[in-house]
């Protein structure tokens, strides 16, 4: 595998059932690059991302993450990744901060108070801090979803439909963010809708 690839794919196949989801995909992601993936609903993006994550096993191809077959090296691929989007673990009846320091702790890092702290800083929701997470907006979830997504400094983040929902304050405030990911050096891969006609 070449060095400065972060993901590569080939030949991979999904069916369910009659239903042939990924008829042979082929793809490479560069190390800190922005990649994001189009379709429509239904398209297998979805699918796509949770062959990469380890969530789901393919039918047929392979697929290497951070220099990890997802197959064979599952663990290592998972500890090398951060998911966000739909599988979102923000517990709601948890504060912000609480939240952050969970993740940090299952992260085993070092000062998890600090972690968050820093976190609630970058993320503009040290005053929302010491809410509920039910009480935030759909905006205020999305940066706390990505905020506790980087705990630890992923290498690779994938974020599955990042704006879906959010109005077009929030999202300025997400594309903002996945940009300045990418210039310290982590690797995003994205799922977003094509735009309808």
């Amino acid at each position: 595998m070449m060095q400065n690839l972060s993901i590569q794919s080939k030949g991979l196949q999904k069916s369910y059932q009659q239903l042939h989801v990924l008829k042979g995909v082929d793809f490479e992601v560069e190390k800190g690059s922005i990649f994001a993936l189009l379709g429509s609903n239904g398209a297998g993006k979805t699918t796509i991302i949770k062959i990469l994550t380890t969530l789901l096993k393919q039918d047929s191809g392979s697929a290497t993450v951070n220099g990890f077959d997802v197959a064979s090296k599952p663990e290592d691929v998972r500890r090398s990744i951060s998911l966000t989007g739909q599988f979102a673990a923000v517990d709601e009846m948890l504060t912000g901060r609480e939240n952050l320091v969970m993740i940090a702790r299952l992260r085993h890092l070092h000062d998890p108070r600090q972690v968050a702290e820093d976190m609630l800083k970058r993320f503009g929701l040290t005053d929302a801090a010491d809410r509920r997470v039910s009480t935030y907006s759909g905006g205020m979830r999305r940066r706390l979803d990505l905020a506790m997504s980087l705990v630890g400094k992923p290498r690779l983040i994938f974020l599955d439909e990042p704006t879906n929902g959010l109005d077009p304050e929030a999202r300025i405030e997400v594309w903002k963010t996945v940009k300045e990911l990418a210039n310290n050096g982590t690797t995003v891969f994205l799922t977003t809708l094509t735009m309808s006609h």
